[in-house]
């Protein structure tokens, strides 16, 4: 009877102590990210995004995409505004060999568009953003020429065989478009996306 309660206590405190690690290692790397796209040091960034993301745009692409929306074009330009992140960890749960792990944190950016804008088209921007990007704290500043939104944000933590068994992260987006191409329907369904 001591042999089983110690073997049932032993694997109770490691189930405990791997847990441990892993968020632990899950928060390690959403500081990372975060951080990343804070001080666009787009690197750090693209390193802790899910790999599969690569086999629908390059590497290269997504940086250029990313380079060219935060430093701006003739058009707009965006800024990730450094506000707390307030990071909410969801449980960890495994599917098929892969863990998964919702996050939501506070978002805030900053759209800055050259063209100046009247009134009523400044008003059905704000619109458009907050229906958009599904939030009700969207603002207009018409001397600066921007609008600044801020909402709760969803990121997907993944650990599995194309991460090497690390923690990687996609953004959730609405219609989860990414998410769809390199996910089963199983997954999907199960994450309730």
């Amino acid at each position: 009877m001591k042999k089983f309660l110690f073997i049932l206590l032993f694997g109770v405190v490691s189930i405990q102590n791997s847990f441990g690690q892993t968020l632990e290692s899950m928060k390690a790397g959403v500081e990372k990210i975060y951080t990343g796209i804070n001080t666009n040091d787009l690197d750090i960034f693209l390193d802790y995004t899910y790999p599969r993301v690569f086999e629908i745009f390059t590497k290269e692409q997504m940086k250029l995409a990313l380079k060219a929306a935060f430093e701006g074009s003739d058009e707009m330009k965006i800024k990730i505004n450094n506000v707390p992140p307030d990071f909410k960890y969801g449980e960890i749960f495994t599917l098929n060999n892969q863990k998964f792990c919702f996050i939501n944190h506070n978002l805030s950016m900053t759209l800055t568009i050259k063209e100046k804008m009247d009134k009523d088209e400044a008003e059905m921007m704000v619109e458009l953003f907050k229906a958009g990007m599904k939030t009700d704290d969207v603002t207009y500043d018409k001397k600066g020429r921007s609008f600044t939104i801020n909402k709760v944000a969803t990121m997907i933590a993944i650990s599995d065989e194309y991460t090497k068994n690390e923690w990687r992260y996609i953004n959730k987006d609405e219609k989860n478009v990414l998410f769809k191409k390199m996910f089963s329907e199983e997954v999907i369904e199960a994450l309730g996306l």
